[in-house]
């Protein structure tokens, strides 16, 4: 009985804080971002799924990126990992060290993502919100000051945002 009741306990925590607000942090963007070790949230829609996870990143630019992205309980689901030409992405189902299969699944080359992460070649928009329109993808940032500290790619098969809730861009 015990065992049930400590169960249910630690159920309703792990489900009350899911519910609390997400408090929004202000992070300081540089102008030229060269390193980026950050904690997130990443919430994608695709194709015929959709995922909302907790996220680790870590990035020198230009061709050094680390991902790891979290199941509700901190199991890695994802990880993904680019260093010069090795890359590697293993998830629960699938591994790969083909970089080209990145670009099958998410219609983006992964050297573009990293460009899209340190904002290289950004527009302003009429309302000054920075953006990049590519031919085949759209990213949006909302990483300004009352922004929500968000990169967000709008493609052909979907959406990915990743909302940044603490960042350090120095080693």
């Amino acid at each position: 009985m015990k065992k049930i009741a400590l169960l249910m306990f630690i159920s309703f925590l792990i489900s009350a804080c899911a519910l609390m607000p997400r408090k929004t942090v202000q992070i300081a963007w540089p102008d030229n971002i060269q390193y980026i070790e950050a904690f997130c949230e990443l919430d994608m829609a695709w194709k015929n799924s959709k995922y909302s996870g907790s996220m680790s990143l870590k990035l020198e630019y230009p061709d050094k990126l680390i991902i790891d992205v979290y199941g509700p309980f901190g199991d890695t689901v994802i990880h993904l990992e680019k260093e010069g030409e090795k890359y590697l992405l293993v998830t629960k189902e699938v591994s790969t060290s083909e970089e080209a299969e990145f670009e099958q699944d998410f219609g983006i080359k992964l050297s573009e993502f990293i460009d899209d992460l340190v904002l290289k070649d950004y527009r302003r928009g009429e309302t000054g919100n920075k953006y990049i329109q590519k031919r085949l993808y759209k990213v949006k940032y909302e990483l300004d000051s009352g922004g929500d500290n968000s990169i967000c790619w709008e493609i052909k098969d979907g959406n990915m945002c990743i909302t940044f809730l603490e960042a350090k861009f120095e080693k």
